[in-house]
């Protein structure tokens, strides 16, 4: 409802008008903790975009015409969003764990209590959580006199730069059940759970992902190449500011499923024995992806600020340092704490 209309621009298409006069994007997003505003300027129109931010956040109108629409359009997402959990069994089983409650179950209650909401609801949560001391501004380019102008547009009773506030997270949801299907062709998913963005461990699980997924010794090469047991595999890490997920793949036939399995834990548990080079190897891979990777992301203002809000560290600060002082010592260590037998097996077809 931020952008349906504020003080200044009383309806939605005056305040688009505004934004897109100054030749500039704008768009919010919002994900499970954070809303995110992201608005592309000129640098010489730099601070009528912070005022038309700061219109969003301290001047919205809260129309009442406009709040029985929202309710239908916020209803019809999650109703989406319901879908794609149904067809994507690992994104669910994630979330779950990540969460630490059962994440379907959570979005049919919210579907039921969406026609429920009141405007007062709404007031109060935007009240309590849309505030300057509770908000990180990434801001990518050259601009002068930089924070005297977000103090001025967004220093209201407190400073934009103030403190942290980060969303208490639940313990992780444990001994979630294998699920199964009658279908001749299927895919299977290997889920083994670490630490997060944050975490000082975060570049070991990076290094341990490259381990098993590439090279002479990963599982695509193992699987598909080697025994041709499946026709697609992928191996990857998902990782968020709580916690970590190593995922393994596979599209294989109903006949080839345990084969696919036992080469998969033999890989993983390998890591308990792994050698100097083949460390030395993965971190020289994560290295140069890492030095590729990381041009985009000093240009993305949202990564930049979604970072600092949960941690004090800019994006990339320390990481190539943290890659490099992993050795197999602390490989095999990591592998024996996180990747065990109590890992997440999913089968769908």
């Amino acid at each position: 409802m931020l952008f349906d209309g504020t003080k200044s621009y009383p309806n939605e298409f005056s305040f688009c008008d505004a934004a897109e006069k100054l030749g500039g994007d704008i768009n919010g997003t919002t994900e499970e903790y954070s809303t995110s505003f992201e608005f592309r300027v000129f640098k010489s129109d730099f601070e009528e975009a912070v005022k038309l931010l700061s219109e969003l956040v301290f001047h919205p109108l809260f129309l009442k015409e406009k709040f029985e629409k929202e309710k239908k359009v916020i209803l019809a997402e999650m109703l989406s969003r319901r879908d794609v959990f149904k067809k994507h069994p690992v994104k669910t089983v994630l979330y779950n764990y990540l969460d630490g409650f059962d994440q379907m179950e959570r979005l049919e209650r919210e579907i039921k209590n969406i026609p429920l909401l009141s405007e007062e609801l709404v007031l109060n949560h935007f009240e309590k959580y849309y505030q300057p001391s509770n908000m990180v501004l990434g801001v990518v380019g050259e601009v002068e006199n930089l924070k005297e102008l977000l103090e001025t547009h967004f220093n209201k009773e407190g400073s934009v730069f103030g403190r942290r506030v980060v969303p208490d997270f639940v313990s992780p949801k444990k001994n979630i059940e294998r699920v199964s299907d009658t279908e001749e062709v299927r895919s299977i998913f290997f889920n083994w759970f670490g630490p997060g963005l944050f975490s000082e461990e975060r570049a070991v699980f990076e290094v341990v992902a490259k381990i098993i997924s590439k090279g002479e010794n990963g599982v695509i090469k193992a699987i598909r190449f080697d025994k041709g047991l499946a026709y697609e595999v992928d191996a990857f890490l998902n990782s968020d500011e709580r916690k970590g997920v190593f995922i393994v793949a596979a599209k294989t036939s109903k006949e080839n499923m345990t084969k696919v399995e036992d080469i998969i834990k033999e890989k993983v548990f390998a890591l308990r024995s792994v050698s100097d080079s083949e460390v030395e190897s993965a971190k020289k891979s994560v290295l140069a992806e890492s030095v590729l990777d990381m041009e985009d992301y000093l240009e993305d203002a949202r990564v930049i600020s979604n970072t600092e809000l949960y941690s004090k560290k800019t994006p990339f600060e320390g990481y190539f340092d943290e890659i490099r002082r992993v050795d197999a010592r602390v490989v095999r260590d990591f592998a024996k704490k996180y990747f065990g037998e109590d890992f997440v097996l999913i089968t769908s077809k």
